[in-house]
């Protein structure tokens, strides 16, 4: 019991940090551009992960892992990143967030190809029908939000983290989460050093709540969220983890009323409700019984 409840906890409070992400992210816009943020933000991570790696005696990764591990950083951390941000310039949090969560569609279809994964019948109509939802979500939004543009990125922001844990999961076989959340942020915030000039730029404008929202981005968001999840998923699979998503729109939602007032429009609630359901029936699809759909079958005959 005592042990369900602590991972009930630790998921409300991974979800609470990712939803208060989005808000965080569009405080800190004022002043930041979106690739001066991204930088800033992974510098407070890797600071602060580079102290507490001399604590732990964090190993040095072998060199034949290098390439995959600089993949990882480059896609989950660098242009995941860049992508959330970007898009969250024009797009309410709620939608943001929204369109992000529905990541654990594309982990099963890349489970499916990649690792043969079977995927039942009702696992398709959830994927088919969070695809349904997405394209009601992507019309909210006071200016509205097209497949063309911000709902774009994020649905391939969405693509990126689906790889980036799948190829995680792999590499925990021979690395600790912390290592891993290491190596991963650091590459990634390597690969962001090109925009030190916008990041330069941005802070002599930079006012006080935007630099602290920086640091909140870097530290909590950051390297908690990131660390957390990492744990998360070498314990348990990255499909029945991310399928623990649909808890993200519901925080980031209430966020963002209470500190940006934004107040989610008819196309949103009603492309949460749809995404949500897509998302339960992916999440539960392997405990529905299937022996109704074939009521012909031989007493000791299996369904494949």
């Amino acid at each position: 019991m005592q042990k369900k409840l602590f991972f009930v906890l630790s998921v409300a409070f991974l979800f609470f940090l990712w939803s208060s992400s989005y808000t965080a992210i569009v405080v800190a816009l004022e002043d930041f551009s979106p690739k001066g943020l991204a930088l800033f933000r992974f510098l407070v991570a890797s600071v602060l992960l580079f102290f507490i790696s001399l604590v732990k005696k964090v190993r040095l990764p072998d060199i034949k892992d290098l390439p995959l591990i600089l993949i990882c950083g480059v896609m989950g951390i660098s242009l995941y990143n860049l992508m959330l941000i970007y898009g969250q310039k024009t797009t309410p949090v709620a939608i943001s967030s929204l369109l992000i969560c529905t990541y654990p569609i594309f982990v099963s279809i890349f489970s499916f190809f990649l690792f043969k994964e079977f995927i039942n019948t009702f696992k398709w109509a959830g994927i088919a029908i969070c695809f349904g939802g997405m394209a009601i979500a992507s019309g909210a939004g006071n200016e509205g939000v097209s497949f063309s543009g911000s709902a774009i990125l994020f649905l391939l922001a969405a693509i990126i983290l689906s790889l980036y844990d799948l190829e995680q999961k792999q590499l925990m076989k021979k690395y600790t989460p912390f290592e891993l959340t290491c190596y991963f942020v650091w590459g990634g915030t390597l690969a962001l050093m090109v925009f030190v000039d916008s990041l330069i730029s941005d802070i002599r404008a930079v006012n006080v709540n935007s630099l602290l929202t920086g640091i909140y981005l870097g530290a909590f968001p950051g390297v908690a969220a990131y660390l957390l999840w990492a744990k998360m998923i070498l314990k348990y699979s990255v499909s029945a983890m991310s399928c623990c998503c649909y808890v993200s729109p519901i925080f980031t939602m209430l966020i963002g009323f209470l500190f940006l007032n934004q107040v989610p429009d008819q196309s949103a609630i009603t492309g949460t409700v749809v995404i949500l359901s897509g998302l339960f029936l992916i999440q539960f699809s392997n405990s529905i019984n299937l022996n109704f759909l074939n009521p012909v079958l031989k007493p000791g005959a299996k369904l494949n």
